[in-house]
């Protein structure tokens, strides 16, 4: 029920600016999870801006990043992040229940540091998923 809400959930942000760049509504795709494609082939259609999973979106390559520093970065290829994304989905946590383990870890961070804020997040295709979180409620992506 939650990846068929998802999958119907997908939307745009309007003029998102980030660094300096601008992206237009159809450019820019929130809400999109490498769980919504079955096949590595899917994924790397999705990454290439071919697809959108179950929905119906431009042409476009959300997922790079266009101002990075050459020194402390580099350029992700699209098979590299189609790896990384199916890493992720294999540990099958996300959209999964709070664990109490996570919790006491952030509630251990934020303590130790002295912060009213710690988390626990793993980057999705389209998303940001909080497996855990001290000091935001019940915020999960």
């Amino acid at each position: 029920a939650a990846r068929q809400v998802r999958r119907n959930a997908t939307t745009s942000l309007k003029n998102f600016s980030a660094g300096g760049s601008t992206r237009s509504e159809s450019q820019l795709r929130i809400g999109r999870s490498v769980m919504d494609f079955d096949t590595m082939e899917d994924l790397v259609d999705a990454l290439n801006g071919l697809s959108c999973g179950k929905g119906s979106c431009s042409q476009s390559r959300d997922w790079i990043c266009d101002n990075l520093d050459a020194a402390t970065s580099y350029k992700l290829t699209v098979e590299t992040e189609a790896r990384r994304l199916e890493v992720l989905k294999s540990y099958r946590i996300l959209d999964a229940q709070m664990e109490p383990c996570f919790e006491r870890i952030t509630a251990l961070t934020a303590r130790i540091f002295d912060v009213p804020i710690a988390l626990i997040s793993l980057v999705d295709l389209g998303r940001t998923w909080f497996v855990s979180s001290k000091g935001l409620g019940e915020v999960r992506e």
